[in-house]
């Protein structure tokens, strides 16, 4: 299913398009939330915007802080549109959500971590 999950992200991709999305950074999308998805199973959370994406799983929340806060600021650290979009996974197309209900199930997943790891290093911090 995995597969399908990145796949529905190619084609939201390709919709919003036209309206200015996706123009620079395109490997955020074809090789890094394509390596995250690979083996991840469940929900995830989804960005896009003029210059690139974001992707957040539960498991990605472990590493580094302050995940709900960067999601709910994802409006003032990036200029041009901006998508927020929530998936269950399992090949479902993502649901369109607001940046702060974004912001809240980042905080939920980093607020269930029982070990926070260095974003940098992968060790516990």
């Amino acid at each position: 299913m995995a597969h399908e999950d990145y796949r529905q992200l190619v084609r939201i991709a390709a919709e919003l398009r036209p309206q200015g999305f996706l123009r620079a950074y395109k490997n955020d999308l074809v090789e890094w939330d394509k390596k995250a998805l690979k083996d991840h199973q469940g929900p995830y959370l989804w960005a896009i915007r003029e210059n690139g994406t974001h992707l957040l799983t539960p498991e990605g929340a472990c590493y580094g802080i302050n995940h709900g806060k960067a999601w709910r600021n994802l409006p003032r650290t990036f200029s041009g549109p901006l998508r927020v979009y929530f998936s269950r996974g399992g090949g479902a197309r993502p649901k369109a959500i607001s940046v702060e209900a974004a912001g809240k199930v980042a905080q939920k997943w980093e607020d269930k971590c029982k070990v926070r790891r260095s974003l940098w290093t992968g060790e516990p911090v």
